[in-house]
């Protein structure tokens, strides 16, 4: 499943998630991820931005005390991200080989 933009409802996240862009998941929506889902993130070459881009990068910006690399995808978190794994089941956020993107959180809401 590919993810990209602003996540406007609540939403369970399982199996395989490419994060395409920048996600940004806005105050009152949260996201819940699975035991044994692994969210990798595609590499900005891979893809074009266009006006989606711009319109994330407002509401991403500024990020207290960090600067945003245009050329990295970004999961930025305003509401809740839980994700639980299990010895068994982990949840991997990233990429094997290539540093992909980053994910923070804007409030304290936020667990991971």
């Amino acid at each position: 499943m590919i993810k990209s933009g602003v996540i406007e409802k609540n939403e369970t996240w399982s199996g395989a998630i490419t994060v395409r862009g920048d996600v940004v998941i806005p105050e009152k929506v949260s996201v819940r991820v699975t035991p044994g889902t692994r969210i990798k993130f595609e590499s900005r070459s891979d893809f074009e931005s266009g006006e989606k881009r711009e319109a994330v990068e407002a509401l991403t910006l500024p990020v207290p005390g960090r600067k945003v690399d245009a050329s990295r995808p970004y999961i930025v978190v305003r509401g809740v991200f839980e994700a639980y794994g299990e010895a068994k089941d982990r949840v991997v956020i990233g990429n094997e080989g290539w540093g992909g993107g980053e994910y923070f959180f804007l409030t304290e809401k936020s667990s991971a």
